[in-house]
């Protein structure tokens, strides 16, 4: 990857005519021819189709046509997302044959702004995996080192773009499937706010987690594409309706006004004296330059809210004191059912008001409904009851 373009300086450089779209798609399909057999990062190659877009976008350029931000960048996409042409099988083999009927909305994109797809990146089986090793076409290995992983679900992109066959590929992130390959590949990938780029032809993970997002070299190719793909689509529900905006002309602004909370749990406890590397010691001088960042601890919100934890003691799993466990719930069995249950927090705050929650009784009846895995003494109570 070293001294490889990024696409930022590939689609300046397509456009003021000191490079052809043909020459750096050739180039990307010849590091595919190469290195694709050792990394498996591609399950597709569309190498006349990528040819014919890159000789008709040069034909543009030379006519004096206006033409998009990212002309002639070869860009690969995981195969989870939708393309009019190919196939996309999620690398699965119940979709091995599955040629979708369009083109996803964030594809189409970057299609639009001048990008041409070389081809699809390997992928855990239906996006569900952190490693890339369980696909039907086999496991994708790391650039930097082929007897390790490249993270996942988005190896496959994250592996071509470290391996330098393109400089901007797209993946999808549910819960980790761009930023955690990208770490582990050294390259930048992000997972867009939900709704600031249409799911519209994504298939699903978990359609209230899902988000089509960029990787990239450096972080202005990942602000370019961003920008490209974001704005309001009418075929997604879900997407944010307001205008697009120019992240890639915004990389120079100062962040001295922002405020950076780093939880405190995820650095596996409380640190002395602050909550991140950059907030203690040689930080502060950084911190003064360029914002404030802080240790925060993030408290539980199920146990704020007054859920039933579980934790396994003895083989079996028992029901964990709620957080206010003094007052306990009476009724009638409540003897027979066995050892009775403290209430949860809104209990108490309706005991506190002396509104209609006073009735203690009231409150071991939600508390049954729970599975009797968790309160195994009401079947006990129920057998009792009945005799």
């Amino acid at each position: 990857m070293k001294g490889a373009p990024s696409a930022v300086e590939l689609a300046a450089a397509v456009r003021e005519g000191r490079a052809t779209a043909e020459r750096s798609v050739r180039g990307a399909l010849d590091r595919i021819d190469a290195l694709n057999p050792r990394l498996n990062a591609f399950v597709q190659v569309f190498a006349d189709r990528a040819i014919d877009d890159a000789r008709a976008i040069d034909a543009r350029v030379q006519a004096g046509e206006r033409v998009g931000p990212l002309t002639g960048v070869p860009v690969a996409v995981k195969d989870n997302l939708c393309l009019a042409h190919g196939r996309t099988t999620c690398a699965s083999r119940m979709l091995e044959a599955y040629e979708s009927p369009f083109t996803a909305t964030a594809v189409q994109r970057l299609i639009d702004a001048g990008a041409i797809v070389v081809g699809k990146t390997n992928l855990d089986e239906f996006a569900m995996g952190s490693s890339c090793e369980f696909s039907v076409f086999g496991p994708t290995r790391n650039p930097w080192d082929e007897s390790r992983v490249p993270g996942g679900s988005s190896g496959g992109s994250a592996a071509a773009v470290a391996a330098g066959i393109v400089p901007l590929a797209l993946g999808s992130d549910t819960g980790g499937s761009i930023r955690q390959p990208a770490g582990f590949c050294g390259v930048v990938g992000m997972k867009p706010t939900y709704g600031r780029i249409s799911r519209w032809g994504l298939v699903a993970f978990a359609s209230s987690l899902d988000q089509v997002g960029p990787l990239g070299r450096t972080v202005g190719d990942c602000a370019l594409a961003l920008s490209v793909m974001a704005g309001h689509d009418p075929l997604d529900a879900t997407s944010c309706t307001r205008p697009p905006e120019d992240f890639a002309g915004r990389i120079g602004e100062p962040v001295r006004p922002l405020r950076i909370g780093v939880p405190r749990q995820a650095r596996g406890g409380q640190p002395r004296g602050g909550g991140c590397r950059a907030g203690r010691g040689g930080g502060r001088a950084r911190r003064a330059r360029r914002g404030d960042c802080r240790g925060r601890s993030a408290p539980c919100r199920a146990r704020r809210r007054g859920v039933l934890h579980r934790r396994r003691s003895g083989g079996e799993f028992q029901p964990r004191p709620l957080r206010r466990g003094a007052l306990r719930a009476s009724g009638r069995g409540a003897r027979e059912r066995g050892p009775r249950r403290p209430l949860p927090a809104f209990a108490h705050r309706g005991l506190r008001r002396g509104g209609p929650s006073a009735h203690p009784a009231r409150h071991a009846r939600p508390l049954q409904r729970l599975p009797g895995q968790v309160l195994p003494h009401r079947a006990q109570g129920e057998a009792a009851d009945q005799g």
